[in-house]
C-alpha cells in the first residue's frame, strides 16, 4: 500500500521514474527510467495486492485506526485509474467501495473537517496525529501543521499568518455555484 502511494505521487509529479521493487545493492543504484505505463501497472498491482490482504474499515481494531484498509487501497486504485482515464475500471472500483457499506457521506459537507468528526464514515484514509509536543511553534510531533500551511499569509491563525502553500485560483473559486455551502468549507478566505 505504502509503495503504491509513493509511486502514485512520483508518477503524478514526474512521469517517468526508476521502478524499484527490491532493496538495491550499491551496484544497482543507477536505475533507468521506466515507461509510464509500466509504472501505472506496477501501482495498480500494488493496490490490488494490498486490497486482498488488508482488513475492511469495520474489521479494523480501534488501535489500528489510521492504518490502510481494503477500502483505502481500492480508493487509491480508483484514483490511479482516473489519472489514466480508465473510466470504466474506476467506476467498477468506486461502486465496489460504495457497495461495501463501509463508508457513507455525511449530511453536512463542512462536518467532515471538524475535529469531533475525526475518522468519520466518510473518511477513506487519513493520517493520524498525536499531541505529544511541547507546544513550541514548529514542533513536528504536535498534531498537524496543515492549518498553517494552508491559510493565507495575512490570515490571523493563532496570532501568526499562514504560509500560503495552498492558494486556490480564482478560476477554481468561480466553479462553485452561487450559494454552494461547500465553498466556505473548501477554501480558506481572509
Amino acid at each position: 500500500f505504502v509503495r503504491g502511494c509513493f509511486y502514485f505521487e512520483l508518477v503524478k509529479t514526474w512521469g517517468k521514474v526508476p521502478l524499484v521493487d527490491h532493496v538495491l545493492s550499491p551496484s544497482e543504484y543507477q536505475q533507468p527510467l521506466a515507461e509510464e505505463q509500466e509504472l501505472w501497472d506496477f501501482i495498480e498491482n500494488d493496490f490490488k495486492a494490498a486490497a486482498e490482504v488488508l482488513p475492511t474499515r469495520n474489521a479494523q481494531s480501534p488501535e489500528d485506526i489510521g492504518r490502510a484498509t481494503k477500502g483505502s487501497a481500492l480508493a487509491f486504485l480508483a484514483k490511479a485509474y482516473i489519472y489514466q482515464q480508465k473510466w470504466a475500471e474506476a467506476k467498477d472500483i468506486t461502486d465496489q467501495i460504495i457497495n461495501s457499506n463501509q463508508y457513507a457521506l455525511l449530511e453536512n459537507y463542512a462536518d467532515v473537517f471538524k475535529l469531533e468528526n475525526e475518522n468519520n464514515e466518510e473518511i477513506v484514509f487519513s493520517i493520524q496525529f498525536k499531541e505529544t509536543g511541547n507546544g513550541s511553534y514548529g514542533n513536528d510531533n504536535e498534531g498537524t501543521m496543515v492549518c498553517v500551511y494552508m491559510t493565507t499569509r495575512s490570515h490571523p491563525f493563532a496570532g501568526i499568518g499562514g504560509w500560503g502553500f495552498n492558494c486556490p485560483t480564482q478560476n477554481f473559486a468561480d466553479e462553485f455555484e452561487a450559494g454552494d455551502v461547500r465553498k466556505d468549507a473548501t477554501i480558506i478566505f481572509d
